[in-house]
């Protein structure tokens, strides 16, 4: 039972790995290895609170199990419990120095606190064990385009599309390094492959407007700022960009409806100097 619910799991078939599982612990209640499997699953389905319970029974029931003490880790990270989380991959890591899933995670916290040496550290680590890990590409190279080491970045998200390439955020990344790059059609193929694998990518939507703005084609930027703010309708900088384009074309009312919203969206991010931005914009056209 225990077999075939992790070959379900695999295949994502999370009803039927529950079956299994659920089999193999009424089998035999001391399973450690089916109550972290079931843990697993209902990790994938959201359902954390089980999800914990299981990955804890599993450890309770083999103080040495490295897969539990990542799984709970994992649990730990999504309540933003990071410093719980860093101490069970720590303790996965110990357990199995070869464990390139639990470096991978640790880095993952690193990188969410900003430790960006610590996380490559991890991701390296993740990728020496694992040379076709996808996801441990993408955060390493999220972190080099953080730092503005664009051709690192570049490489690793070539990588992580090569072995993930549905992986809409590796080339909406991509596509931000290649703009930095003043690449401005590869950025836009990116943005254009990140909305097409994700039409709800609203940071994507954003950069191509931004782009088109850039290239003079205000139609396309104005669609693409309308589809970001429709999806994320705090994005204050979507407000702003949109709000220009309709004072470039003349259109006072709703350029200032979306500067006033740009304001109020920056004061409420303590954004002082974005805040201020708005306020000027607001001025000029109210005193036009």
């Amino acid at each position: 039972y225990n077999g075939r619910g992790a070959v379900y799991y695999k295949q994502g078939k999370y009803y039927l790995a529950l079956a299994e599982y659920n089999q193999a612990i009424q089998l035999n209640p001391k399973f450690a290895s089916a109550y972290n499997g079931r843990g697993a699953v209902y990790y994938k389905q959201g359902a954390y609170d089980k999800a914990f319970a299981d990955v804890n029974q599993a450890i309770q029931l083999n103080p040495k199990f490295a897969l539990a003490y990542n799984g709970r880790g994992l649990v730990y990270y999504n309540q933003g419990a990071y410093e719980k989380a860093l101490a069970d991959f720590n303790q996965a890591i110990q357990l199995n120095p070869k464990y390139a899933s639990a470096y991978y995670n640790r880095g993952v916290v690193y990188r969410k606190q900003g430790a960006y040496q610590k996380a490559l550290a991890d991701f390296n680590q993740a990728i020496q064990f694992n040379p076709k890990y996808a996801a441990a590409y993408y955060d390493r190279g999220y972190v080099y385009r953080k730092q503005g080491a664009y051709q690192k970045a570049l490489a690793d998200f070539n990588q992580a599309i090569q072995f993930n390439p549905k992986d809409a955020a590796a080339y909406y990344n991509r596509g931000l390094v290649y703009y930095n790059q003043g690449a401005y059609e590869k950025a836009l193929a990116d943005f254009n492959q990140a909305i097409q694998l994700n039409p709800k990518y609203a940071n994507a939507y954003y950069n191509r407007g931004w782009l088109y703005g850039k290239q003079g084609a205000y139609q396309k930027a104005l669609a693409d700022f309308n589809q970001a703010i429709q999806l994320n309708p705090k994005d204050a900088a979507a407000y702003y960009n949109r709000g220009a384009i309709y004072k470039r074309n003349s259109n006072t009312e709703k350029a200032i409806s979306d500067f006033e919203k740009a304001a109020d969206l920056y004061q409420q991010q303590r954004n002082q100097e974005l805040y201020q931005k708005s306020l000027d914009q607001l001025k000029e056209l109210r005193e036009n």
